[in-house]
């Protein structure tokens, strides 16, 4: 599927597209999930995915799906799925759900009393 393609699929599923200068990917969305671990530095939030669209010369469109944020203390993690060819919206979804069950977890974890 062309990026040209996908966009429109992206934006009905509820994705909205933003401006970002440091991965370099052809256009950058993002979508709210609601009932995750919030971001403690955002907290009042619904927890955000981030998908970054690439589409080089001579091969098929990929992406990187991206969850990140504190888990509190200032503890910061960075999850990423990244090399995903010929996206689709059930394939971005489907991974995005897989990185916020691992945040989740992650974030548990965390905060258990030691």
């Amino acid at each position: 599927m062309k990026l040209e393609d996908l966009i429109p699929l992206l934006e009905q599923a509820g994705w909205r597209e933003f401006k970002d200068s440091f991965k370099k990917a052809d256009k950058c969305f993002s979508k709210r999930f609601p009932s995750h671990e919030q971001c403690r530095c955002n907290e009042g939030k619904d927890k955000q995915v981030e998908v970054y669209l690439y589409e080089l010369e001579q091969c098929m469109p990929s992406c990187m799906i991206e969850v990140h944020g504190d888990m509190g203390g200032n503890d910061w993690i960075n999850l990423n799925r990244h090399g995903i060819a010929d996206p689709d919206v059930q394939t971005i979804e489907s991974i995005a759900e897989s990185l916020l069950q691992t945040w989740d977890f992650a974030v548990k974890q965390h905060n258990q009393p030691k």
